[in-house]
């Protein structure tokens, strides 16, 4: 979900639309409200979402299907801008990281999108893309997600985050880069059956001294105690990044933690890290 000004907001979701008279396509959607949200409109359809590359199975079914969608918006502008993960037969690891943009979404019904941009489609890509603009006037907006290098240090068992820019607002993205060396991927947490090492991004927009840092998270398992939090930060517009730097008390030694998110206080500059921790856990 993401605020726009005023009374305004959207959402995004996953949207199972009829594609045939016996088949549907797993696609994008957005919501908007404009009270609030006390009502809502929608669900409008995410067009360049749909089966982009156009193949049908023998049944007649999308060969394309889209998953795992994060959105933001432009601060200063007003665009709203969405990535995705294209689950498809046509790259070589199954999935497309993927972006469209709209600078209609409050205004037109259906909003306009631009066409799909396919940021990373390699082998070791990926999932879990998550999109943010810089705000105050740049023109920059960043990418983040996870990749999965085979046969990699780790014989499978690694992950790598991966970092693309772009400086015309979402419209075309910088050739993707590793912010790390490769790390051991989490295996198991007690008690959370589906986990993963996916990252967190977010950009200072506020006017304090720190304006325009970029921030990524995620968790990192080099310690071998189920995870710890790996923070990182870039203050030159994304072009090179800190070492990662681990937030928990006792990395190494104090069991999971995992699923982080970060954000920044508009406000203030205040940086927030949020995770889950079974490091106090008695059983």
């Amino acid at each position: 979900v993401e605020y726009l000004g005023g009374c305004n907001f959207v959402y995004a979701s996953i949207l199972i639309k009829k594609f045939t008279a016996t088949t549907t396509a797993q696609t994008m959607a957005i919501h908007r409200s404009s009270d609030c949200g006390h009502t809502w409109q929608g669900p409008f359809e995410v067009t360049p979402v749909t089966n982009p590359h156009g193949a049908v199975s023998g049944t007649g079914a999308p060969r394309d299907s889209a998953d795992k969608e994060f959105i933001d918006a432009d601060p200063e502008t007003g665009r709203v801008l969405l990535s995705w993960s294209n689950f498809t037969p046509f790259s070589p690891g199954g999935v497309e990281i993927s972006t469209t943009y709209s600078d209609d979404v409050l205004t037109a019904t259906p909003p306009t999108w631009s066409p799909r941009q396919i940021v990373g489609a390699t082998a070791a890509d990926g999932q879990s893309s998550v999109p943010r603009f810089a705000g105050n006037g740049s023109a920059n907006a960043y990418l983040v997600w996870r990749r999965f290098p085979f046969p990699g240090t780790f014989g499978g068992n690694g992950n790598t985050i991966a970092f693309s820019r772009s400086t015309d607002n979402g419209a075309t993205w910088s050739t993707p880069a590793d912010l790390s060396a490769e790390f051991f991927t989490m295996d198991h947490v007690l008690g959370n059956d589906r986990i993963n090492t996916s990252p967190g991004l977010a950009v200072d927009n506020s006017a304090s001294a720190h304006a325009g840092t970029i921030y990524v998270v995620n968790a990192n398992n080099d310690n071998h105690d189920g995870a710890d939090i790996s923070f990182q930060k870039s203050t030159d517009g994304g072009l090179s990044f800190s070492a990662p730097v681990l937030l928990n008390s006792r990395p190494g030694n104090d069991r999971p933690q995992w699923f982080p998110w970060v954000t920044v206080d508009s406000s203030t500059g205040r940086v927030w890290v949020f995770y889950y921790d079974q490091g106090i856990a008695t059983t």
